[in-house]
């Protein structure tokens, strides 16, 4: 089990097998092009301490942005992908504390599952849950348990 899985585990009221935190897909772009955006914008000053108050402005406001977007559907900007016995489960978690689900916001079966596809990108796993209810759509990071659920959810589904 991933170090993100054994965080989880104890604030969970049952026994999970596996897990990794998630977000939205396309939240490392729209952060990365926001701090691209205000750092160029802050060096328009001529201070590298502008460029980083710039950056650290222009990740707020992509975040912002992301947080008006979901707001209203079942996603959050922080959450966990979590492999149990019966079913994979979508939890929200905490801003400020990441191992604190506050809760659950989609469960399904192994048995509904059809297929996970998956992409890379510079940094992170696209993943697409393909299941009876629709899809469900995320983005985690390779390292740190991101890719290690993923290959468990696809043993699980093919069993």
């Amino acid at each position: 089990m991933s170090r993100f899985a054994d965080r989880l585990a104890p604030n969970l009221d049952h026994p999970i097998e596996e897990g990794c935190a998630v977000r939205q897909s396309g939240t490392t772009l729209a952060a990365a092009i926001g701090a691209g955006v205000g750092a160029g914008i802050g060096s328009v000053a001529g201070s590298a301490l502008s460029a980083g108050i710039g950056a650290a402005v222009g990740v707020i406001v992509a975040y912002v942005v992301l947080w008006l977007q979901i707001r209203g559907s079942e996603q959050s900007i922080t959450m966990a992908l979590v492999l149990t016995a019966e079913q994979v489960e979508l939890h929200r978690l905490g801003m400020l504390s990441a191992s604190k689900p506050k809760g659950l916001i989609r469960a399904i079966p192994y048995g509904e599952i059809s297929d996970v596809h998956t992409r890379k990108r510079l940094f992170e796993l696209l993943v697409t849950v393909l299941a009876d209810s629709g899809p469900l759509k995320l983005s985690t990071a390779e390292r740190g348990g991101g890719a290690e659920t993923v290959a468990a959810l696809r043993r699980r589904i093919a069993a």
